[in-house]
């Protein structure tokens, strides 16, 4: 375990050699950032994003968490650390790839898979619990599907589901499926296999492909959920910008009933239409701003 006085003796090495070398870097990063590519891992210390992928400073926006977990978008609850991060990130950055992380070895997703942790009192692991529950159906799916059976390959299972939930958790952020829809923004899901230094990626159709030689690496396809919910999402933010507010209602429908969806999402849709059908049917209605309701 590396102390704290060993990091500041780090610290003084960087100052003597790293600095200098990039500070012309420095320099212009005190101006802003402008990072292409949010990364969401896990706060596992064996997981440096900017490691992985020899990333200088400036150039990812990471977010890390117990098990590289995306919450699904809602506006109640309590604080919203990934959602205000994948906000500023989308919204203010503007980046144009998301990637989530997941790893080998991932201590919540074992903690998911044995359920170590349920029914503890805060300071004893009730934190980690509640945040983890977001894994329970996958974990019911995984071990379903390995006898019940809670060994290696059922826990990299369980990694590689984690990765897919957050996938499917991101869509249902309304200013994320807007610009998938449209092509600005590319979601991707990856595995870093810490024993082995070897990343395998899921490609865009649902198909496993490795990095550095590891075709066949037996990566989950993208979940049918997650499918229907960027078609469905895709259709209903098509008919939204042409003012279709029929075509829209029926394209909420399908929405409510992908699974996955939180009733938060398609209840701010169903606000907005029916506020648009309000107007629409308002004596001084004129064409409808489709470009002003979308940014949510």
């Amino acid at each position: 375990m590396v102390a704290f006085p060993k990091l500041l003796d780090g610290y003084r090495r960087f100052r003597e050699t790293g600095y200098p070398e990039q500070k012309a870097r420095y320099d212009e990063l005190a101006e802003g950032q402008n990072p292409g590519t949010m990364i969401i891992s896990c706060a596992d210390s064996r997981v440096s994003p900017s490691l992985i992928f020899d990333a200088g400073p400036g150039e990812i926006f990471t977010v890390r968490n117990v098990a590289n977990l995306v919450p699904p978008f809602e506006t109640g609850g309590g604080q919203h650390g990934v959602s205000s991060a994948l906000e500023f990130a989308v919204t203010q950055l503007e980046v144009s790839d998301i990637l989530v992380l997941g790893h080998g070895g991932c201590g919540g997703c074992q903690a998911a898979l044995s359920q170590h942790f349920h029914g503890s009192e805060p300071g004893e692991g009730y934190f980690i619990a509640k945040w983890i529950a977001m894994l329970d159906d996958a974990r019911d799916r995984v071990l379903a599907a390995h006898d019940g059976r809670q060994d290696a390959a059922a826990l990299l299972a369980l990694e590689q589901e984690s990765v897919r939930l957050s996938l499917t958790n991101l869509m249902t952020f309304p200013f994320v499926g807007e610009r998938v829809g449209s092509g600005k923004l590319s979601l991707h899901g990856g595995h870093f296999a810490v024993a082995h230094g070897r990343l395998s990626l899921l490609g865009e159709d649902g198909e496993p492909r490795g990095v550095y030689g590891l075709v066949g690496n037996p990566f989950l396809k993208a979940s049918k959920a997650f499918r229907t919910l960027a078609d469905t999402q895709r259709e209903l933010l098509l008919t939204w910008k042409a003012g279709d507010l029929k075509g829209a209602t029926l394209q909420l429908q399908r929405l409510r009933a992908t699974p996955g969806v939180p009733d938060a999402y398609v209840d701010l849709f169903e606000e907005r239409i029916a506020r648009a059908r309000a107007e629409e049917a308002s004596p001084d209605h004129g064409r409808w701003d489709a470009a002003e309701t979308i940014i949510l």
